[in-house]
């Protein structure tokens, strides 16, 4: 079908075959390979009013240098024949999970094998990169949870859904508010809210989801579940935040499941920052860390995660002593971040070698340790990532009909890189 786009003034085919079905719509490919489209069943005029103050009002930081797209944000608006909007567009995403399928040991093991512990602290940085460039344009997102949030095999953090997010149009000062809002992610403070519709939220609400859902990726589990051994039913995870109920170790009356470490494990500063959004924050909302303090303090654990002489998928912080992972395997028999046991493409060596290369995360200009790909170039040559700010100038080659360019030269194998291509957006 050829709808049109609104702000673009052109027609775009539209595939009548959808790819995914929801409760609010459809989403279909396009002709743009880039573009995917979201079409309402039903949908009132208020809906496209806050679209289209989203595709006017954008955050900083919507697509990273490297091409990867950190927010599925609107890009214009879908209008049929008789100009009557219809649905939207956003980015397509590619080789993007759901964040649960990396946070739980079992399903890692079959959809990521080569996460390790490393890679779900990038991503949890990464993912905070994503809520302060949300936060820092005065929007919140609302409903956080794990389900919105897409990671590829790069650590690299997709937020979508993002047409249920609050936002405030800064032309019209109108408020357009997130009706919505999931279990377990909910701050206590909202838990006996029954029109979500209704309220005006901020930051510090996101900032008790987001805590979620860096635990999550962190621990492998929530950070309010724990394995019931009381009478009766056991609470349910909205009741345990209303009380308060996170603590470093599991409460007297549950045991942690078997295969959970303890919160223990963690760096110092993240240990601390837990502690302040759900024990300290549970009374005092705006105590709760932003985001873009968990990026400052999430980059500096990465920089002391270190490598188990044992097993090379294994990192741990030396303050807490031995390995957790492998003492962990010599207790329960468990290894929550095995090194490649199954073969890959058919091809196990080619596995380990893949993982020892990503391992080598430091720049090879700098040294310095890489934290997201948005601020780097890849070199295909050697595979490694490179800081812009450390990539050689070369000779002069030419860029266009009139004009030539620094060719940029790899600080490691000395390869051309081709800047056009590595910097499109």
């Amino acid at each position: 079908m050829q709808l049109q786009r609104r702000h673009a003034g052109k027609s775009i085919e539209v595939m009548d075959e959808p790819l995914a079905r929801g409760g609010e719509g459809t989403i279909h490919s396009t002709e743009d390979p880039r573009l995917v489209a979201k079409l309402f069943h039903h949908a009132n005029m208020a809906t496209f009013l806050k679209l289209e103050a989203m595709v006017r009002h954008f955050p900083s930081n919507l697509i990273h240098d490297g091409g990867h797209v950190a927010l599925a944000w609107p890009v214009d608006i879908l209008t049929d024949p008789r100009a009557k909007p219809v649905g939207f567009l956003m980015p397509a995403i590619e080789g993007g999970k759901v964040l649960l399928q990396v946070c739980n040991p079992q399903s890692r093991a079959q959809n990521a094998p080569e996460f390790n512990w490393r890679y779900l602290h990038v991503a949890a940085f990464n993912y905070a990169l994503c809520m302060d460039s949300i936060h820092a344009k005065g929007y919140v997102v609302g409903d956080v949870r794990t389900e919105n949030v897409l990671v590829n095999r790069r650590a690299q953090v997709t937020l979508i859904d993002l047409d249920s997010i609050q936002i405030k149009d800064p032309t019209t000062r109108k408020t357009f508010r997130c009706g919505v809002a999931t279990e377990g992610f909910t701050p206590p403070e909202l838990l006996r809210t029954s029109d979500f519709a209704a309220v005006d939220r901020n930051d510090a609400h996101d900032r008790f989801g987001m805590a979620v859902v860096i635990f999550y990726l962190l621990m492998g589990y929530h950070p309010f579940q724990f394995q019931w051994n009381g009478k009766g039913e056991p609470p349910s995870l909205n009741q345990l935040i209303g009380d308060g109920g996170w603590r470093p170790f599991p409460p007297a009356n549950g045991n942690a499941a078997r295969t959970m470490q303890t919160s223990q494990i963690l760096h110092p500063a993240l240990q601390n920052a837990f502690a302040q959004c759900f024990s300290r924050g549970h009374a005092r909302p705006t105590e709760r860390p932003a985001a873009k303090f968990w990026a400052k303090a999430l980059e500096a654990a990465i920089r002391e995660l270190g490598v188990c002489a044992k097993q090379p998928n294994h990192f741990y912080y030396a303050s807490v002593g031995d390995c957790p992972w492998c003492r962990q395997q010599q207790l329960l028999g468990v290894d929550v971040f095995e090194d490649f046991g199954t073969e890959i493409n058919g091809n196990q060596s080619s596995a380990k070698s893949k993982l020892a290369k990503r391992h080598q995360s430091a720049c090879p200009g700098c040294k310095r340790f890489i934290a997201a790909a948005g601020d780097t170039v890849h070199c295909a040559q050697c595979q490694s990532d490179v800081h812009r700010s450390c990539l050689k100038n070369g000779a002069r080659v030419k860029a266009g009909w009139f004009r030539s360019m620094q060719s940029l030269v790899c600080p490691r194998c000395q390869s051309v890189l081709d800047k056009r291509k590595e910097f499109a957006l």
